[in-house]
């Protein structure tokens, strides 16, 4: 399901949708509650719950293990300074929340630090993530799915505002694709598994 095809049920904001492995169901971020939270719904839309609960943070770009049993998410909390963080919870009731990243760890550039857009790899031993714990920047990292071992593979922003983009893994697992931003301009980028050999795919010059 792309991103920006949503299922709307009445007043709110319904989005960022992702299959289940077994394609029966469907989990999304809305804020028909008056947060943001995490929903599963079958895949005809019926039968939607919510898996998260209100506490003080949104939740928001679920994403299924491959075995389909947990979905990992961003946490961002609703107060100054935002600074977010990635979770992960059983796919079938949203229990055993687990908070996989800890900037607290780190040193930091900037007063709050983000990380977002957690993804698994096709093996389910990794998750890949974009983080800006290291200051302005943006960089994308992973980690094993109890969130040890954190280590970066690549920058994606020199300078400027947020805006890491979701990284995808090859079915095989090798290697990784992702939006990088240099000079002013998005570009499609891949690198292998390990950060290595980053090379640019596209050259919109625009």
């Amino acid at each position: 399901v792309a991103a920006d095809r949503t299922k709307r049920f009445g007043q709110g904001w319904d989005g960022n949708p992702v299959w289940s492995p077994d394609r029966e169901k469907i989990a999304f971020a809305s804020k028909r509650d008056g947060h943001y939270e995490i929903y599963v719904m079958n895949a005809d839309g019926t039968d939607y719950k919510r898996l998260t609960d209100g506490e003080n943070f949104n939740k928001n770009q679920p994403a299924w293990s491959p075995d389909g049993t947990k979905i990992v998410f961003q946490g961002q909390s609703r107060e100054e300074p935002y600074q977010s963080e990635i979770y992960v919870m059983d796919a079938a009731d949203g229990k055993n929340v687990q908070r996989l990243t800890d900037d607290a760890k780190f040193t930091h550039k900037q007063a709050t630090s983000n990380e977002g857009n957690p993804a698994y790899s096709p093996d389910g031993t990794k998750i890949a993530f974009w983080t800006t714990r290291n200051g302005p920047v943006v960089e994308q990292w992973v980690m094993n799915p109890d969130g040890t071992e954190q280590k970066p593979l690549l920058m994606i922003i020199d300078v400027g505002p947020l805006r890491g983009k979701a990284a995808t893994w090859r079915p095989n697992g090798k290697e990784i694709i992702l939006s990088v931003y240099q000079h002013n301009n998005w570009d499609v980028w891949k690198m292998d598994a390990d950060g290595k050999n980053p090379k640019r795919l596209t050259t919109d010059g625009a």
